[in-house]
């Protein structure tokens, strides 16, 4: 592998503080220390590239668009399904300022610390593979570690506790792991880190902030977040779409 020194300091550094920051965590220490582990991945990727980081390329405004009403469908489509079918669990907190700030301000400080993640992910790991491997080892390992990097804190923390763990842990592979092929996807597509960073921050304040606190129910967690199978449905139907587009526009161009 080109840069296969650089490439192993970054595994080895983001495996050794990750695992010290979850530990921390699962321990009971303060919850700002997410915001310490969600930078992990791009302080890994500036050690082992001696601060050489080339990933904030313009793209497309299309792709930022898209990147920010994607998450309406597969998180926001089975929510509104269950305050359908169960209309208990939904929250009313009667102002439509909330949902107007969470949407907008949410999505900002959000973006505060996904993008930590996503410069060191897809920016890094995921487009180094790519460049020696291909593009489906490439999806493959970088949304499979990115699972495997949760887990600790669905184990042993607080993270998506709202089922059992041996239902929590399968569904959390089979929600996460597409996403990840989706925002790899899309860093190929628009070759900036932009548009994974801007859905990895709407994923998770639509999810947490917007539909998580007007949801409420024992049993919402098999149906909605990253753990419902409403959520995997979507995603995976997303994450297929988007791969099936990439190989057709790449057979496309060799036609050319």
């Amino acid at each position: 592998m080109e840069n296969k020194k650089s490439f192993m300091t970054f595994m080895i550094v983001v495996i050794i503080l990750s695992v010290i920051i979850e530990a921390l965590i699962c321990l009971g220490f303060p919850s700002w220390l997410y915001a310490v582990l969600m930078w992990i991945p791009t302080i890994s990727a500036v050690i082992a590239n001696k601060g050489r980081i080339k990933c904030f390329r313009r793209c497309k405004l299309k792709y930022i668009i898209f990147s920010l009403l994607l998450p309406f469908t597969y998180i926001g489509i089975p929510y509104l399904i269950v305050w359908k079918v169960f209309p208990d669990t939904f929250i009313n907190q009667g102002s439509i300022l909330y949902v107007l700030i969470a949407i907008t301000l949410g999505t900002v400080i959000s973006m505060l610390t996904a993008l930590g993640e996503e410069i060191g992910w897809r920016g890094y790991m995921f487009t180094t593979l790519n460049k020696e491997y291909g593009l489906n080892k490439a999806l493959i390992v970088t949304s499979l570690f990115w699972c495997v990097w949760h887990l600790p804190l669905l184990i042993w923390g607080s993270y998506m506790n709202t089922t059992p763990i041996w239902y929590r842990i399968p569904a959390f592979i089979l929600c996460i792991f597409p996403l990840g092929i989706v925002e790899g996807l899309l860093t190929l597509k628009s070759n900036s880190i932009w548009p994974a960073a801007i859905l990895h921050a709407t994923h998770n304040n639509y999810d947490q902030v917007l539909f998580g606190k007007l949801t409420n129910g024992e049993k919402v967690g098999y149906f909605v977040s990253e753990t419902g199978f409403l959520t995997i449905i979507f995603i995976w139907f997303i994450a297929v779409f988007l791969y099936l587009d990439v190989i057709k526009e790449n057979k496309n161009e060799k036609n050319i």
